[in-house]
């Protein structure tokens, strides 16, 4: 069960920077952590939800997200994804969660060169966050492109 005290954010901080990221797409087949997920992002994203790796890029396609949250369980299919959708989508801003069993897999490693920062579960909510606004600094500087 998610704790929701954990969710809050510090508004006055994030309403202190302009930045570039107003949509989210998550795609996670744990139903807490999407919920979690969008109860704290909903007021300052545009959120899109799938919980099917199969329609990710489908859904990235239509909804053009500026930040993709994945959490997909480890597999030679949720890396062709993120190659896929890094190869098409090259603005497109990348967490990825994982479990702590993939930690140090092959997957995991592959993955980190893909994703622009990755999460290993449980996840620190502020942590997140901080990251979330790291991405969008970065992403405003134009240093994906």
């Amino acid at each position: 069960m998610i704790d929701r005290s954990r969710l809050s954010l510090n508004t006055a901080t994030h309403a202190e920077s302009d930045n570039d990221i107003e949509s989210v797409l998550v795609c996670s087949a744990d139903p807490e952590l999407s919920f979690g997920l969008g109860v704290s992002l909903e007021h300052r994203f545009k959120m899109f939800f799938t919980s099917h790796g199969s329609t990710l890029c489908e859904f990235v396609q239509a909804f053009q997200p500026d930040l993709l949250i994945y959490a997909p369980p480890p597999s030679s299919q949720a890396m062709h994804i993120l190659e896929l959708l890094r190869r098409e989508h090259p603005r497109l801003q990348i967490i990825l969660i994982t479990n702590p069993l993939s930690r140090e897999s092959d997957f995991a490693r592959r993955a980190s060169s893909i994703a622009d920062s990755v999460f290993v579960m449980p996840i620190d909510f502020r942590e997140l966050f901080s990251a979330i606004n790291n991405l969008k600094r970065y992403h405003c500087a134009g240093s994906r492109v």
